[in-house]
């Protein structure tokens, strides 16, 4: 016959293994190195992989493609005001 007693302590040991992890993940998530050196492996492995879209995507990121321009200037596109105007978007001094 198993005692009673026995049986909680497995339990709780068994809840606080799954706290433990669960805590531990959690830690590994907020570790913003770490979670930075785990993206830049995907990245190296990715460049290993299959190099052309990575090489494109950074071409047309250094040759002024969408973001800013070469002066600092955001780019029309990144300007939601202009692109609404543009394309008759909502505006609600145009009513």
């Amino acid at each position: 016959m198993t005692d009673p007693h026995d049986d909680l302590a497995d339990r709780v040991a068994a809840t606080r293994a799954q706290l433990f992890d669960t805590l531990d993940a959690i830690e590994d998530k907020l570790n913003v190195p770490k979670q930075i050196g785990i993206a830049a492996s995907k990245v190296k492995r990715g460049i290993d992989e299959k190099p052309v879209p990575y090489l494109a995507g950074l071409a047309a990121r250094g040759s002024g493609g969408r973001g800013y321009r070469r002066d600092g200037a955001p780019t029309a596109v990144d300007r939601p005001s202009a692109v609404h105007r543009v394309r008759g978007g909502h505006n609600p001094g145009n009513r």
